[in-house]
């Protein structure tokens, strides 16, 4: 639960990586493709300079249409 609470949850569909309107599969397999060390990657989602573990547990806490 800590990793989640490092993430900035309020921004908007923070966890829509590929900008279609919901965080689903295409966003968890671009995490899972950019895995490890990543500055400025867009699955970088909680902005820590890593693709990781943060970033997966964002795209399932925010699973679903963005509002």
């Amino acid at each position: 639960r800590a990793a989640l609470e490092a993430v900035d949850t309020t921004k908007t569909c923070s966890a829509d990586v590929d900008g279609d309107g919901m965080v689903g599969v295409s966003d968890l397999l671009s995490v899972v493709d950019q895995w490890g060390p990543c500055s400025g990657c867009d699955s970088d989602i909680d902005g820590d300079g890593e693709v990781g573990i943060g970033d997966l547990l964002s795209i399932v806490d925010l699973w679903g249409n963005c509002p």
